[in-house]
Order: C-alpha cells, then structure tokens, then sequence
C-alpha cells in the first residue's frame, strides 16, 4: 500500500515564546499565526517523515489536518522528506520579539546635515563580521522573526551580502532596508528574487534639485531617482523619508509630483530629532509652516485620488511605510493603560556596537543609553525581558499622567490621539523622558481636528 506524509511547507516554521507558546510563522511574508495546542501537536507531525495515518488517528485529528490544509500550511508527499531543521518547533525563554532594526554600520557615503547617528565621523563604527555572526545566533536563539537593515548606510558594509544570505538560511525574514539609495546592489536583488522575496525599501529623498545640498555630496539625486526607478521595475515596495527642514519647505510640492510620476508606494515626511548632527540646527521649520505644508501636500494628495501611502509628521498617518509590522496596527486611540510606543512595542534596535535600545534616537540621550545593555555581553533574551530597554518599552499613558507637568493633558480631548507624543520629542524638548512632547502638543491643538483628523489613519 502507498504511503503518504504530510510536511510542513518550506515557508513556514514552528516557534513558541514565553508568552505565545505555540505558533507557526510565514517567514518569506512575516505571519504570524497563534496556535491552540491540539494543532500544534498535528503541524509538529508534519515533518516528512511522520505516515499520514501516525498524524491522523482520530476524528478529532482528522478535523483539525483538514482546517491545517485549508490554511495551506502543509502539503502531501508520496515518499519521506524531511523538512529542515530550521523549520522545526523551537521554543526561546523570553516573550515575543517580533523584529529587530539593526544598524550593522555605524559609517556612511554620504555627509547629511541631519544624519541622528552622526554617521559622516563614523562616531559608532562598525562589529567585526564574527561579532555579528554572534548577533544573528543570538537572534535565532530569542525566535526573532524579522529584522530591517539600516546604518549608517547598509550597503556601504562589506558584509551586507554575507549578512543577508545568512538570514536567509536562518529563515529570519528580512522585512526592509533603510538606504540613503545612492547604491543598492544588484547581487542581493537577485538573491531575494532568488527565494522569493520581496522586501521593503525605504529611501531618503529631500527635495527635488535640493537633495544634493542636504546629502553633502553633488549627483546623487540622479542615482537616487535611478535607483528607485530600478526597484520599482522589479517589483520591489519603495517608500520615500523626507526630513522637512525651512530649508525645503518650498519644494516638498515639486517633490510630491516627482514621487507621484514615479509610483512610489508610501511617503513619510517629518521634521528631524534635534540629536545628532542636527542637534544645534538653525534650519528647523517653525510649527505654522510644518502645518501649512502638510496642509498643502494632504489637498494635493486628495485630489489626486491618493496615489500612495502618506504619512504626516504626527498630524497624518495611512496605511503602512517600509519596514512596518504587517499585521500590526497603530492604536486607533491612546487610553491610560496604552503604552506609550504601543506600535513598536514587540521591537527594538541594536546599534552598530551592539548595544540595544528601544528605537534608535536613544543614539541622542545619553543619560538613558548609557544605561542601555550590550547584546555582545548579555542574551537577547535575558535583555529582552529585565533591562532598562524592557522598562522603557513599559512605559504607559497612565505613568505621563501621573507627571505634574502633564496635569493639561489629562483633560485634553486630543489625548486619545496624540499619545503625548514621541518620548525622543519630549526628552530632546525637555530634558524629560516622561513629559509631554511640547512641539507635538502646539501642533496637534491647533491643527489636527480642523484640518487633519478627518483624514488620519485611513486606510
């Protein structure tokens, strides 16, 4: 009689954590799916070796394979296959940690005069290719799912080709790269198409006949736009970071119909963290013109029949830019017991030295990074769940609100929405990590419920 197996299709893989005990994970398009036990005791017999009649024995098996096969998690095959040991059940210790931004180097091409991790002095240098080796295992060992590659720029490190492939292998999903866009190699391309995947590109782009001045370095718009253009054609997701400062205010709209003639996927522009080089700027926009030019893009972008994503400082939000959880949504409204980067809550970054922190503008307060711990001397897991970086990550609406200086939010009617804003913000503005973010609070009372709120997280 013919024998048959069933096995778990080569794009998913079993994982559990401290506080998602079983789940099966679409590694190639970053699924994530919750499991009750009784399935995960039939996927985990799916290993290709396992007789289709070991795996089914009862009704009650039977029903649940056939809701497996619905979902398409497993197939049948007439002789033993084993599937790879990557793909079998491995529980890690710590709670969930979906993705991780890494910035492999510290060091770039390019001299912005925005640049937060001041990479033109190469101030964070770059981990010898074993240490990052180190940091992969290590990924692998906490069940990291997925991972967006940033620097400094990405493609200036000689590793980044040896980097990819061995996530790849590890089937840790590679959700995007931040890149200043100047060079994205062609070998790495191939190699996602290779396997089949597409991830996310996010270019910076500041202005139309402006880029150059604010990148340091003349010609590199014309490889920027070739660039985007040549991801576009292969099929990639590409979104544009622009960084509004006074001096492009004025050619955002150029900007805006460039991008369109293009056919971008998503647009997020903001003003820059005033750390980093940035950090003594004579150039930041007053908060009427931030307005004002969103205002002017948003009616643009209306009219036109919003031909892509479109993100707006904190007035505007839309859909989804690079790099962002695909399951994940921004909270629809902040309540008290909201934490405070809820969106970001299953993710942290790790620094070109290895050290971790809960985004990477904690580059710009020293009194906190100083506190932060280094993936190199720590496990990920140990840091994930009892460090400074996970006290942070706990920080909710309720503990602003126990601020005095926070008292005017409490009987704010924007507060749902705000969130009291970014915790870079308030701490750069203030000096205090808990406060209301000062900027964000003039912009949101007395622009977001005229002008924006109509159209904010739309999707």
């Amino acid at each position: 009689m013919k024998i048959e197996y069933a096995r778990l299709k080569e794009k998913y893989v079993l994982r559990g954590w401290r506080d998602l005990p079983f789940a099966i994970y679409d590694w190639k398009s970053d699924r994530l799916y919750e499991i009750e036990q009784d399935v995960f005791n039939i996927l985990q017999k799916c290993d290709g070796t396992t007789p289709l009649s070991l795996v089914i024995k009862t009704q009650k098996e039977k029903e649940i394979f056939m809701e497996i096969k619905e979902f398409d998690f497993v197939k049948i095959v007439d002789h033993k296959l084993p599937i790879s040991k990557k793909q079998k059940y491995r529980k890690a210790s710590n709670s969930l940690l979906r993705n991780v931004c890494w910035l492999i180097t510290g060091y770039c091409n390019l001299n912005c005069i925005h640049c937060y991790i001041e990479a033109p002095k190469g101030k964070w240098g770059e981990l010898s290719f074993e240490d990052k080796i180190k940091i992969i295992e290590e990924l692998e060992r906490s069940n990291v799912l997925s991972v967006v590659i940033t620097g400094g720029e990405p493609f200036v490190s000689n590793d980044i080709e040896k980097l990819v492939r061995i996530l790849i292998e590890n089937k840790i999903h590679i959700r995007g790269f931040n890149t200043n866009g100047i060079f994205i190699p062609d070998k790495i391309l191939s190699l996602f198409e290779q396997h089949g995947l597409n991830p996310d590109f996010s270019i910076s782009y500041d202005g139309l006949d402006f880029h150059d001045a604010v990148r340091g370095k003349s010609g590199v718009e014309k490889d920027v736009i070739l660039n985007i253009e040549k991801l576009l054609k292969k099929g990639f997701r590409v979104s544009i970071n622009t960084s509004l400062a006074k001096s492009n205010a004025n050619n955002v709209i150029k900007l805006y119909e460039k991008l369109k003639e293009i056919g971008i996927h998503a647009w997020r522009i903001n003003t820059p963290s005033k750390i980093g080089n940035w950090k003594n700027t004579q150039d930041e926009v007053s908060i009427e013109t931030e307005a004002e030019t969103y205002k002017q893009i948003l009616k643009r972008w209306l009219y036109d029949g919003k031909p892509f994503q479109l993100s707006l400082g904190s007035l505007l939000r839309t859909g989804k830019c690079s790099g962002d959880d695909p399951e994940n949504e921004e909270p629809d409204l902040y309540y008290p017991n909201t934490r405070v980067c809820e969106y970001y809550y299953e993710e942290c970054s790790i620094l070109p030295d290895g050290t971790l922190v809960p985004c990477q503008g904690y580059v710009g307060i020293l009194e906190e990074l100083r506190r932060m711990p280094n993936i190199l001397e720590e496990s990920l897991s140990t840091i994930w769940d009892s460090s400074r970086l996970r006290e942070i990550k706990e920080i909710r609406i309720k503990d602003l609100l126990e601020k005095p200086v926070n008292r005017i939010c409490a009987s704010c009617k924007l507060l749902p929405y705000c969130g009291m804003g970014c915790r870079i913000e308030a701490y750069v503005e203030t000096g205090d990590l808990y406060s209301r973010a000062p900027r964000n609070c003039k912009l949101m009372r007395k622009y977001y419920e005229k002008d924006f709120m109509p159209y904010d997280r739309i999707k």
